[in-house]
């Protein structure tokens, strides 16, 4: 009895052992994972405006003169490239549709508008 208690003691140590240096590893991966990815993040990251009376005039007019100046603006980022800073827009026409239509016929895109009030690219997100 004794010696299976011993034997029980010595493989619950070890068990322990091995899963403290596992989480330790896996806790360690992960930490470097996330800087990692923190770090791409803020590479790849604009700045997010809020209203768009922020937006350079130029920007703001190019947007309301366009055929989505009606569209909902789900959120604003400005990305600054080489010398020159582009603005996306990731607009929806949910605010157009009602409510029987809305999943079905709801279109998504995302606006690229030069910082001279050029539309750049126009992408769909669906």
């Amino acid at each position: 009895m004794g010696r299976n208690n011993s034997f029980l003691r010595v493989l619950l140590t070890a068990l322990a052992a091995f899963t403290l240096s596992s989480t330790n590893a896996y806790s360690q991966a992960t930490s470097k994972s996330l800087e990692i990815t923190q770090n791409q993040r803020q590479k790849d990251s604009g700045q997010r405006i809020k209203w768009t009376r922020q937006l350079p005039a130029a920007v703001r007019k190019a947007f309301e003169n366009s055929k989505y100046s009606s569209w909902y603006i789900e959120k604003m980022i400005s990305h600054r490239r080489d010398e020159q800073t582009v603005y996306q827009f990731y607009i929806d026409n949910s605010s157009l549709l009602d409510g029987d239509h809305h999943e079905s016929m709801a279109i998504k895109k995302t606006l690229t508008v030069s910082d001279k009030g050029v539309i750049v690219q126009e992408n769909d997100c669906n």
